[in-house]
This record gives structure tokens, sequence and C-alpha cells, in this order.
């Protein structure tokens, strides 16, 4: 009994695509762990898991379109344009890209956490405060008198934190 080819592609497009299901699954509990683990806001869980979940259709969409016979040299094009935007992002101060690359950094590798009360210090003045939330463009303190400041993540990596015990 031998496969054609229509049958060969259908049946290892079936294969991706349960391998996506069960990915996906495994990364939304992985995801659900951390954030358990961290004690994080839900408003940060989700939108992590939006961006994890969108990069995980990328991979499946690249890999059907390689399944189905899309040209390799311009599918190597595109995929490294993306890399290039990323790389900027990981650069560029300027880029919205960096924010979103410093809140991947605060979500798995920074210490701080929601509801930490720390003192961003700056030349000029520093903030004291407590960690209200975190999302992908901005990290927010309250500050001792009530107000609510909103910080770029990628500018708050560039700065020193100190950190009270709670």
């Amino acid at each position: 009994m031998s496969l054609t080819i229509l049958e060969l592609k259908l049946l290892i497009t079936a294969i991706v695509v349960v391998a996506y299901v069960v990915s996906r699954m495994v990364m939304i509990q992985l995801l659900r762990k951390i954030k358990r683990k961290f004690n994080y806001a839900q408003g940060r869980y989700k939108s992590q898991k939006k961006i994890f979940l969108m990069i995980l259709a990328i991979v499946m969409v690249v890999a059907l379109l390689l399944i189905w016979g899309v040209d390799k040299s311009q599918l190597f094009v595109f995929i490294s344009s993306v890399l290039t935007i990323f790389g900027i992002a990981f650069i560029a101060k300027w880029s919205i890209l960096s924010n979103i690359t410093a809140s991947f950094i605060l979500f798995f590798n920074h210490p701080i956490k929601i509801g930490d009360r720390i003192c961003v210090l700056d030349k000029d003045f520093d903030l004291d405060g407590t960690i209200t939330d975190i999302g992908i463009f901005y990290l927010y303190i309250r500050l001792e008198n009530k107000e609510i400041i909103s910080i770029p993540t990628n500018i708050f990596l560039d700065k020193m934190i100190k950190t009270f015990e709670n």
C-alpha cells in the first residue's frame, strides 16, 4: 500500500495540527504554573499567553507552508526579515518591540513582581512605591500619595531598583 503525495501531505498536515494543539495545551499549563509560582496578575498572564500562542501559531503556519510546497528561498527571506525586526527590538530604545522584549525579560528573569514595594533610583529623583501591574508596554507603580506612575518596560530595565521586604 503506497501513499500518494497528496495523501502524504494530508497526513503530515494532520500530524502538525495535532502537534500544535498538544503544544498549545502544554504551553498554557506551563504559563499557568509560572503564574501561580510567582503570583503574577491575571493581566500579565493573559498578555504573555497571547504572545506565546501567537509565536506557536506562526511556527505551525511556517511548517504547513513548507509541507504544501512554498518556495524555501521566499520563506527564508520572509523569516530573515521578521528576525531582523526582532533584532532591532532587542537593541533599539525607541522601538515598541523593545518594550515587548523587555516585558518578557521582566516576566521570566526579573526578581520583582506585582505587589512588591520598590524604589526606582534615578539621577534626578527617586520613585518609591508599590508595583500594581506589569503589562506588555508599561510597568505601573503606585506612589505613597496614591498617584500611579507608568514606566515603559524597556526604560525600567535600565534603572537601578531597590526592593523592600514586604
